[in-house]
């Protein structure tokens, strides 16, 4: 933290992300700024200087000020992992398996919120290593992720994105294996309609299926937990009714 005195009033400047707490990061999260007075606005909400203080600083002095909290303008942390220790205690994202009802609610409920969105998802997908999810924990759980830091938490939210990723990358072979499916079902018509032998067109069919379905399942171990290995088996399952 840098200090700064304005007429009296001495302010706490962040200069890095170890600086910021997750309820600050959430107030200026997302801000998108398109010209001079968002910029201005971004700057007031990150430093929690007000935005008419701002516009009464000397120029020198206000561009001195974008420079300390320029980092939150640039990206954050890259590392992920789907742990953090608290207080003593080791918090985990569960990745191997599929929400539960209750908590599918609640992260619903949270991507609705206007304020405090990341700090209520990580306290539905975040706890204690074999907790059981209950709502009732959900408040107190939000204000102990608000009170930890930006540099802590980034990690967790990478690893949100990562799975983003894959998840994407797995819907793309699939579009791919789709794609396959439905040429080969228009080759066997025509062949069909041409005389050409049925059987060895089914056969070929099967083996050039077979080949794609296993080159999904080798992407999918590269980058799946469990609930990925049941969602591409329904995959399999509705090409197979196709074909």
């Amino acid at each position: 933290m840098i200090k700064i005195k304005i007429e009296d009033i001495e302010y706490n400047i962040p200069n890095s992300y170890s600086d910021v707490k997750l309820a600050d990061y959430e107030k200026w999260f997302g801000t998108e700024i398109e010209n001079k007075e968002d910029e201005v606005v971004f700057v007031s909400k990150v430093s929690g200087i007000d935005v008419n203080t701002l516009q009464n600083l000397p120029l020198s002095f206000y561009n001195d000020l974008v420079g300390i909290i320029s980092f939150s303008l640039k990206d954050s942390i890259k590392e992920a992992k789907n742990s953090i220790e608290i207080d003593g205690i080791t918090y985990t994202i569960n990745n191997e398996e599929e929400l539960t009802l209750a908590e599918w609610i609640d992260v619903e409920e949270s991507l609705k919120s206007d304020e405090d969105k990341l700090s209520k998802i990580l306290a539905v997908v975040c706890r204690p290593v074999g907790e059981t999810y209950d709502t009732n924990r959900l408040a107190d759980r939000i204000e102990l992720f608000k009170g930890l830091t930006m540099d802590k938490l980034f990690p967790l939210f990478n690893f949100f994105l990562l799975l983003k990723e894959r998840y994407n990358q797995i819907m793309n072979h699939y579009s791919m294996v789709q794609e396959l499916q439905n040429q080969l079902h228009q080759l066997t018509e025509i062949s069909q309609k041409n005389g050409v032998g049925t059987k060895w067109w089914h056969n070929l069919r099967t083996m050039i299926y077979n080949k794609w379905i296993g080159f999904l399942h080798w992407a999918l171990s590269r980058c799946s937990t469990s609930f990925r290995f049941k969602l591409i088996n329904k995959m399999q399952k509705k090409l197979i009714r196709n074909s």
